[in-house]
């Protein structure tokens, strides 16, 4: 009889924590796992940090977190995970009432891109360890990671060829808006020029001395088409890290920069653009539109955006097109804008293995070593 009431007992304390398990365990229950910089390059440490909060007095004997998230993140602790298509987690804790945890997971980016953690799963048992119960939370988290920086003799050579070449395009016309002061006539001033009131007061001819409308705007064109058949990721890759790699350059130099892709946006779904800026937080925005980009839309999308160009006649600026594609069509379209005064350049990156050899003087040859089979 006792172990038969004693079974009841049990029965019945069972029943009530499950139903007050049931009812309360997700009640201020914070799950969120964020990266701790938004921001990295290939190659970077980082740190992924998950956080339990559990704001009340019931405590989860037994809480799973799981997510995933892309393998091209290398994680330096694998306890818990297995790594498959992708690197899946399922961190264990026990969490008192009105207790906090923090957990930081080490991990190195291995590859250029844009990875979100959309949701977290959640699975918590009762007292008994019998029952358990599940959730799907949103998860708001994302990491940037920008195409590794390009260093050495080859870029180095290519940034101060394309920076000697914008110091010859400057546009030397003064602006006849922006006074900058009086100076002493010289032989060559026009005569317009003169200002007589202070040529009277000082005794000798004097001039209007104005700023010079040099302001020189570069525009990044990059086109993600290939020739190359052979492994084309590779070139697409590099191109992208030099179209970074430039941006970069020429903002630490104060120069405005514009960039303009087919490619395709991870997140927009739409093609590649960031409008003008010279701002530190500028190199920031291409960095992290060149993260986002997965894939491309196509050779035809690149040649409108060269008849654009051919249309709008900027003032003041000049393009730089990036493009492991050089066949004579694309040239053609290059050429016009050559032959209309439209200043331009263009970097053809290409595999080691086959060779390249420029076919135009405004062609400047990108070698990339080929690591295929």
């Amino acid at each position: 009889m006792r172990l038969f009431l004693a079974i009841i007992i049990a029965y019945v304390i069972y029943r009530i924590q499950h139903s007050l398990y049931r009812n309360n365990w997700k009640s201020k229950l914070n799950v969120a796992v964020r990266f701790r910089d938004y921001d990295c390059s290939v190659g970077d440490k980082n740190v992924l940090i998950e956080t339990i909060n559990n704001a009340k007095s019931l405590p989860l004997p037994v809480l799973h977190a799981k997510f995933s998230v892309d393998r091209s993140l290398v994680f330096e602790n694998l306890d818990n995970s297995v790594v498959t298509d992708g690197y899946y987690r399922n961190d264990v804790f026990c969490v008192l009432g009105n207790q906090k945890i923090t957990r930081q997971l080490d991990f190195c980016a291995q590859k250029r891109g844009y990875y979100e953690i959309p949701s977290v799963e959640l699975v918590a048992k009762d007292f008994f360890l019998l029952g358990f119960f599940a959730q799907k939370v949103k998860n708001h988290t994302n990491l940037h990671v920008h195409p590794a920086p390009i260093v050495g003799e080859q870029i180095d050579t290519l940034s101060m060829t394309l920076m000697g070449d914008l110091q010859v395009r400057k546009n030397l016309l003064e602006d006849p808006f922006v006074f900058s002061g009086i100076r002493e006539y010289t032989y060559g001033d026009a005569m317009r020029r003169v200002n007589w009131k202070a040529s009277a007061r000082t005794g000798a001819l004097m001039v209007n001395q104005y700023q010079y409308s040099s302001d020189q705007c570069i525009k990044i064109l990059l086109n993600m088409e290939s020739y190359s058949m052979d492994r084309p990721e590779g070139l697409q890759e590099e191109s992208i890290g030099l179209a970074s790699e430039l941006c970069g350059r020429y903002l630490q130099e104060n120069v405005p920069v514009m960039f303009e892709s087919n490619a395709l946006d991870k997140v927009s779904k739409t093609l590649s653009a960031v409008e003008q800026g010279s701002s530190i937080e500028h190199q920031r925005t291409i960095n992290r539109c060149l993260a986002r980009i997965d894939g491309y839309a196509g050779y035809d999308k690149f040649i409108e955006i060269l008849e654009r160009a051919i249309l709008a006649k900027e003032k003041n600026v000049s393009y730089v097109i990036i493009s492991p594609y050089c066949r004579e069509d694309l040239l053609e379209k290059i050429d016009y804008l050559q032959e209309h005064d439209i200043p331009v350049r263009m970097i053809v990156p290409y595999y080691n293995k086959y060779g390249f050899s420029a076919s135009r003087d405004y062609i400047y040859e990108w070698q990339v070593k080929y690591n295929g089979a």
